[in-house]
């Protein structure tokens, strides 16, 4: 199946037009919500902004060109954690955001990393870190979330938005905690041959399109998406400079080219 690309400029945000079905109930994340908080573990707050570099290590094919370059703070996405480990590499975070507990195959406890975990994630989760230093932050667009925030937290909480992947993500939590510098890897929303991500226990055989020369699935194409609206997001006056430096070869990688020189 191919995707046209025609039309597709640089400065839109939202080329596509679908709806990406989710895998949960709002009844199964609400309820997941309520025992996350019940933990008593600490939530992200916000910090001041400093100069290191936060190295974003997204689980795409490319990770596996470029994570000898990772510098800096170190934060791994769900399941490159344990690609890292296998590397020689302990990355100094790990972010979770999957809500199924499908995700739990690919989270690695270590004592040297720290989680942050969302709080809509799956309650096995939080029982496989629980001798781990684990923080909770709060967003996922389901009905009802603000409304049991809100009755959890009557002194306020910190919404974190973001896209559709934890990679993506970890920009704003990264913001959040006073980072300014972001280089990503393996954030390719592609993948090579049957390979979706650098660790080969990720191959597979389901269905894929080709969108601008590039093997991607309709998922993918929600975090191209998310990638480039969050780009325009951060370059209004309001936030402060933020340097983006992009790792890798993908399909989301060529389209933020080609969205910078639309600029």
């Amino acid at each position: 199946m191919d995707v046209s690309t025609e039309n597709w400029g640089g400065g839109d945000a939202a080329p596509f037009n679908f709806v990406l079905v989710p895998t949960h109930t709002s009844e199964q994340l609400l309820e997941n919500v309520r025992s996350s908080v019940s933990r008593g573990l600490p939530e992200v707050r916000e910090s001041q902004r400093h100069d290191a570099v936060l190295s974003i290590a997204g689980g795409g094919p490319s990770l596996e060109d470029t994570w000898q370059e990772l510098e800096g703070c170190i934060a791994a996405a769900n399941g490159s954690l344990s690609y890292l480990l296998s590397k020689g590499v302990t990355p100094h975070l790990c972010g979770v955001c999957h809500p199924t507990i499908d995700v739990l195959d690919s989270i690695t406890p270590h004592q040297d990393v720290t989680y942050f975990v969302a709080s809509h994630c799956h309650p096995a989760v939080f029982d496989r870190l629980k001798d781990c230093k684990v923080f909770i932050w709060h967003n996922h667009p389901v009905e009802g979330l603000d409304e049991l925030l809100t009755e959890l937290y009557p002194q306020g909480w910190l919404q974190i938005p973001g896209g559709c992947s934890m990679g993506l993500r970890w920009i704003n939590l990264g913001y959040l905690n006073g980072f300014r510098k972001f280089h990503l890897h393996g954030l390719d929303s592609s993948f090579r041959d049957k390979s979706t991500h650098a660790y080969p226990d990720r191959q597979d055989h389901k269905e894929w399109i080709t969108f601008d020369g590039y093997k991607t699935r309709l998922n993918f194409l929600g975090q191209v998406s998310d990638f480039i609206t969050l780009m325009g997001e951060i370059r209004k006056p309001d936030i402060d400079p933020t340097e983006i430096k992009m790792f890798g070869d993908g399909l989301l990688q060529k389209r933020y080219r080609t969205w910078l020189a639309a600029q």
